[in-house]
This record gives structure tokens, C-alpha cells and sequence, in this order.
């Protein structure tokens, strides 16, 4: 039973940075009378999202890529994170790859920053900025006006740490913060996991300088009208899904893994982790350890391809974004040439086409997914469910937990407590 406790370009110059966050909060109209126009390619991992932005190249002028990855902007890795190499990009320019040194941190208020003076270079010179990744929060954050961060500045000559003990909430370490957030915000703090020390820090950081309440904030008009919608964004946005049935993508996934083997996957981590030797494979002890770990990393990238499809549900059906759903089941089964083609490229370049077209009934057409738009109740978003069964398993959100509610592993927890209580209660009779 749950209980309720009490979410390949250099980087720009710097002074790029505050145009950037003036350009996300506005939505100046252009000289045709609607927003500058721009293509998001959005699915789980594996869905063939990279491959589809190439292919468009083929289908409009002036295509450019920017990729909305989290872990593919950083440098290094480029075989675990499955970067577009240069012979797959086919000669399409391709922007926000390898940028960033693995030791730094990039959040969305970074790649959001980044990224809109990129696409407004493309967009000035006559091209179609292409947006394409996995990350959704990279993604949200570029399109919705409204992004936390910004009402985090920072204060000159004057650390985080600092000003917490100015106000008798110096943290003592990492765990200390999130209790520290319960008592200044107990609402705020049931929206966060409390292993999410960056977010922690965020909320801790923006009522130390402002004494604003996040929860505030994030439950006022203005939050809910604009944070993860793009109806205000700057730019028009043509949304598409590629998607393909879980069976499908659990089996791709596997594939791909094996494939990353082969690619020299495991020489790339061990430079970094063991560079000053090689690991013998012969060892049967190692090699036993070894298979653990590949068969952990595909079950991983199961997980996290449900993680996705349920988050682009979510803004499909609760944040009003029309994503025009393409299933590319049939193209990942079929081993004629043309399938992929015609299945997915040709459907998606129809849906752009009409798009820059302005064609006013394409909102209306190719979403098979209700796109309902309709505003999130506060309990949605705000209240936080631990599953006691699932080793109190914290669940953000009503959507989240009838999702983990329907899941296999919670479902047989809950088969095994009770039988394990029925047990339990048969011996205590059978005793008295």
C-alpha cells in the first residue's frame, strides 16, 4: 500500500548567454506573420531519431542538426552514448556534439542557452533547424518560455553556501539539504526525489536569494499557463514521434548493446576507469562479471525506453504538445530496402511539408495519440507516493504511480507480501 508523503558546434560566446534566456521569453512575431519555424524529432532511444533528421536533408533545403542529448554533448564515450558518427551524418552539419568536458555539468538552462543562438544562426541564413534527442528536458526547456533556472541568478562575490548561512540553512552535507528544503518548503520538497541534490540545491539557492517559495511559484498562473508548453515558445514547432512497439524496441535495444560490444565499447570505458591496463578476458571470474554488466546495460536501456515513452505521453497529453505520432514497427521488422522509406520518411516529410506550408488543419492531423492540452490538476503534479511494497519507492505525481502501479515488478511484490501476510496470519491461528 502506498502513504502520501508531506520532476558538433562550439559552444557560443558568453555574451550570447543573456540574449539567449531574453530570446526564450519572448515570442516576437516574424515578417510572415507566424513564428520562425523549427523541426523537433523526438522518441525513446533506438527509435531511429538521428537517422530520420539525416534523411530529411534529403527532402528540404538548408537542414541542420542540433542535437538535444544530455550525455552525447559531452566529449568522449562516443561509442556508449552512440554518437552520430561523421559518415552517418552524411554530410549534414551537426551541432552540440562533444562539446563539453565530462568533469563539467550541463543542464537544460546550459543546453537551452546553447542552443537558441545556434538555431537562430540556421534560421538567419535560410535553414531548418532540426532538434533531435532523447532528452526531454532539454527539449522542454528550449520550446516552453518558463524554465526555473532563470529566476536563480547568481549574486556577485557571494557563494550558495553563503547565503544559506546567512539565513541558519548551512548544509552539512548532501542529505542535509532536502530536510532543510522540508522545513522552508514542505510542498516544494514533495515535488523532488530526494536523491536530486542538483534540484535540492536550485529551490535552496532561489529562496536564499530572492525568499521566494519555489512551490510558489511553480503553483502561480504564470507557471501554470507557460512551464512546459509551447504555445508561447519563440518558435513554431513541428513535433515529430518516431515510435515502434515496446517488443520491438526491447529487441533493437539488446541488438544495439551487442553491437556496442563489438565496436569497442568495453575499451572505451576501460580507458577511463582502467587506463593503465588492459583486462584479461580469459579470466572466467572477469568474463563472468562481464556478461553481468552487458546484460545489466541492456536492461537499463529497457528501463529507460519506457522512461521516455511515458514522459512523451505526458506532454503529448498533458502539456498540449502535438506530436504527430509516426510508427516505425513495421520498418524495424521489415528487411525490404524501401521500408523505412516508406513507412517513416515519407510520412514525416509529408507532416514538415505541410508544416512550413502553414497549412492550418495539420494540427488536427497525423497525432493518432490524444493531444487533450488539458491542465494538470495541482495533485498531479504535486503529490508524492511511496510505495511501501517496492522498498518505499518514491513516485512523483498520480500519473507516475498508477504507471508503476501497472507495472510487472510492483505486481508481484505485492502478490508475494501477501501471501507472505496470509502466511503469516494462518500460522498466528493455527498457534492460538
Amino acid at each position: 500500500m502506498p502513504h502520501l508523503a508531506a520532476p558538433a558546434s562550439p559552444p557560443p560566446a558568453p555574451n550570447f548567454m543573456s540574449n539567449a534566456r531574453e530570446a526564450a521569453s519572448s515570442s516576437p512575431p516574424s515578417k510572415r506573420g507566424r513564428r520562425k519555424a523549427v523541426v523537433v524529432v523526438m522518441g525513446a532511444t533506438g527509435a531511429g531519431k538521428s537517422r530520420l533528421a539525416v534523411d530529411l536533408a534529403g527532402h528540404f533545403a538548408g537542414v541542420e542538426v542540433v542535437s538535444a542529448d544530455s550525455m552525447q554533448v559531452y566529449r568522449g564515450l562516443d561509442v556508449l552514448t552512440n554518437k552520430v558518427s561523421l559518415h552517418e551524418q552524411n554530410g549534414v552539419p551537426h551541432h552540440l556534439l562533444s562539446i563539453v568536458d565530462p568533469s563539467a555539468e550541463f543542464t537544460c538552462r546550459d543546453f537551452r542557452d546553447h542552443a537558441l543562438p545556434i538555431i537562430e544562426d540556421i534560421l538567419d541564413r535560410g535553414g531548418l533547424p532540426v532538434i533531435v534527442g532523447g532528452t526531454n528536458f532539454y527539449i522542454q526547456a528550449l520550446v516552453s518560455p518558463f524554465l526555473f533556472e532563470d529566476m536563480s541568478e547568481d549574486t556577485q562575490g557571494c557563494t550558495l553556501s553563503d547565503q544559506l548561512d546567512d539565513i541558519g540553512l548551512a548544509t552539512d552535507g548532501v542529505g542535509s539539504g532536502y530536510e532543510h528544503l522540508k522545513e522552508i518548503d514542505p510542498i516544494a520538497a514533495q515535488r523532488i526525489h530526494p536523491n536530486n541534490h542538483r534540484k535540492i540545491k536550485r529551490y535552496l539557492e532561489l529562496y536564499a536569494t530572492t525568499g521566494a517559495l519555489p512551490s510558489d511559484l511553480f503553483q502561480g498562473e504564470a507557471a501554470e499557463d507557460k512551464w512546459g508548453r509551447p504555445t508561447s515558445s519563440r518558435f513554431d514547432c513541428c513535433f515529430l514521434w518516431v515510435d515502434a512497439e515496446l517488443h520491438v524496441l526491447d529487441n533493437y535495444v539488446n541488438e544495439r548493446v551487442d553491437c556496442m560490444i563489438n565496436a569497442g565499447l568495453l575499451d572505451e570505458v576501460c580507458n577511463i576507469y582502467n587506463p593503465a591496463g588492459m583486462l584479461d578476458l580469459h579470466d572466467d571470474k572477469l568474463k563472468s562479471l562481464l556478461d553481468e554488466a552487458v546484460s545489466q546495460l541492456k536492461a537499463n536501456t529497457r528501463r529507460l525506453v519506457r522512461r521516455q515513452r511515458r514522459r512523451l505521453h505526458r506532454l503529448n497529453k498533458d502539456f498540449g504538445w502535438n506530436l504527430h505520432h509516426i510508427d516505425a514497427t513495421e520498418a524495424f521488422q521489415c528487411t525490404t530496402g524501401d521500408s523505412w522509406h516508406v513507412k517513416v520518411i515519407k510520412p514525416c516529410a509529408d507532416t514538415v511539408r505541410r508544416f512550413l506550408s502553414n497549412d492550418t488543419t495539420l494540427a488536427s492531423k497525423d497525432c493518432s495519440i490524444d493531444g487533450g492540452g488539458t491542465r494538470l490538476a495541482s495533485r498531479e503534479l504535486w503529490t508524492q507516493y511511496v510505495c511501501e511494497a517496492c522498498d518505499n519507492r518514491v513516485l512523483r505525481g498520480a500519473h507516475e504511480w498508477e504507471q508503476h502501479k501497472q507495472g510487472r515488478g510492483h505486481r508481484k511484490r505485492t502478490q508475494h507480501l501477501k501471501r507472505k501476510s496470509k502466511i503469516k496470519s494462518t500460522s498466528s491461528e493455527a498457534e492460538v
